[in-house]
């Protein structure tokens, strides 16, 4: 027997094989149906492939209803489906032959079109008294969380197994809180395996109270479309075992009774097991979050999205105060810095503060602009060596960065990979240095010039860039107006690593 064969007859490699063919639950309706064609051929090729074959097939539905049609006294009876008869004790045994398999429960489909009886799902369960019906369910999605696509008895019938890890919930409404509120109360108390908690949507305090005794979850994703109180922030800051939080604050009037800018109600134990935080919102929201209830011991990512302040709060003090509470996080390792729906012009006097985190590899400033000269910049780089990725705004009208600046975070940052900055529209680059410098940046991303170099500054320019990062990749334009030129800028400096390395075999041999 050659290896081929034997590895074509190992079930957990075919598994493997097969998990290419089949559907993913981020794919569209048409590539879904194909790959379920492909699979029940790979099923009805030999005994061998069958059962792996039928293990990826069944691991993903969209609905219950596939498992329910299984059994033969399921008909469908005026629009709704009853069960007209006996089930046999064949019919439930090959029920469960397929409903092992499942791993991933989306309620994709509309149930209102013809919707399943409720006691169904009671014989189903009077049947399986010493099992759950779905053993190996891991994970389970409400695209919609509406009467339309919700089967309210259906969904329930998952918080018996004790396998279930997931959790997610799109588009909740409030005018379903019948559903809402009991499924998560009873998913808090039923599912022991519960860790990751995805809720989107129009949510209401008592919904997300219950959130808050999900007490094993490790991962929580955050959208509940209203502004969270403080005394559910404090809550989410005692769950035990959260390592990761995306959150979105919301908008509202922030409390006025005490400043964002003091920290003087946060408890030492909030968010203590807290290693990655995305959080979304007004500055002044995130400021007051920061400040009175947020105490991490050991974060390692934070990114931050401001969002347009509805009460035109000072935007500037929100985010110097945000700045101000962010550099005392000794532990980040990853800092990112994102603005939707607003524009505004950061000053490098502003960030300041940001250069404290020594430990920090990862720095992303997506903001519109940033005024900064090359002085300021090398204050800024001068204590951050550790980095690997420096993304500073290319959107900007009004820099005034020189090529200058490359030189500074050459020296200040010896393990940077990836850099983004803005250059001034007309600047020559410095005298090449006598010495090539040992510095590993691969990729550079520069916003400018608006106006076009002679072929002396190509030349001077590309000799500059070689010198400083003699491991460069990639250099490329942020805008298409001088993609032409930094292409150009590219392939000079590749020439001149490539006369190098040749000059330095032949001085070899």
């Amino acid at each position: 027997m050659t290896s081929q064969s034997q590895v074509l007859q190992l079930q957990e490699a075919l598994e493997l094989i097969f998990e290419h063919l089949g559907p993913f639950s981020n794919t569209d309706s048409a590539n879904r149906t194909l790959s379920r064609q492909y699979l029940l051929w790979a099923v009805q090729t030999c005994r061998t492939w069958s059962e792996p074959a039928l293990n990826v097939l069944w691991r993903e539905l969209d609905s219950l209803y596939p498992l329910l049609l299984l059994i033969p006294s399921l008909k469908l009876v005026k629009g709704t489906y009853v069960l007209d008869g006996p089930i046999e004790d064949n019919d439930i045994l090959r029920f469960d032959s397929y409903a092992c398999r499942v791993r991933y429960l989306s309620f994709r489909l509309p149930v209102d079109v013809n919707p399943v009886a409720p006691h169904v799902y009671l014989v189903l369960q009077k049947l399986h008294r010493s099992a759950p019906l779905l053993p190996g369910l891991l994970k389970v999605h409400f695209p919609n969380v509406d009467r339309k696509f919700v089967d309210v008895s259906g969904a329930f019938l998952f918080l018996e197994t004790t396998t279930v890890t997931c959790i997610e919930l799109d588009n909740v409404g409030i005018d379903f809180e019948e559903f809402t509120r009991p499924f998560l109360a009873a998913s808090a108390r039923y599912i022991p395996n519960l860790k990751r908690l995805i809720l989107r949507g129009q949510c209401s305090a008592e919904v997300l109270s219950y959130v808050t005794k999900c007490k094993k979850l490790q991962y929580l994703d955050l959208h509940p479309g209203i502004y969270i109180s403080g005394d559910i922030f404090e809550d989410l800051g005692k769950l035990p075992l959260l390592t990761e939080l995306k959150l979105d604050i919301g908008s509202g009037q922030p409390p006025t009774t005490h400043s964002h800018r003091y920290r003087n109600t946060a408890p030492s134990v909030l968010f203590q097991e807290l290693r990655n935080l995305r959080i979304i919102g007004s500055p002044v929201s995130i400021a007051r979050f920061l400040a009175h209830y947020f105490v991490p011991k050991d974060l390692r990512t934070l990114q931050l999205e401001f969002t347009v302040d509805p009460f035109n709060g000072d935007w500037m003090d929100s985010w110097r105060h945000c700045f101000d509470l962010i550099s005392s996080m000794a532990s980040l390792r990853s800092l990112v810095v994102m603005e939707s729906a607003a524009s505004h012009v950061l000053s490098c006097a502003l960030i300041a503060p940001l250069s404290k985190l020594k430990n920090l590899e990862h720095l992303e400033l997506s903001v519109t602009s940033l005024l900064a000269t090359d002085n300021e910049i090398r204050d800024f780089v001068a204590s951050l060596a550790n980095l690997r990725v420096l993304f500073l705004p290319i959107q900007s009208v009004e820099a005034s960065l020189s090529f200058t600046s490359l030189q500074h975070i050459s020296t200040s940052c010896p393990k940077l990979e990836q850099l983004q900055l803005s250059l001034m529209a007309d600047c020559d680059a410095p005298p090449v240095p006598d010495v090539i410098n040992d510095h590993p940046l691969k990729d550079l991303t520069v916003a400018g010039p608006k106006s076009s170099w002679s072929i002396r500054q190509h030349v001077q320019i590309s000799r500059f860039l070689d010198a400083l990062f003699p491991e460069l990749e990639v250099v490329e334009g942020s805008d298409p107006s001088n993609f032409d030129q930094w292409e150009e800028i590219e392939y000079m400096v590749q020439t001149h690593q490539d006369v190098r390395r040749t000059a330095l075999r032949l001085y070899e041999m």
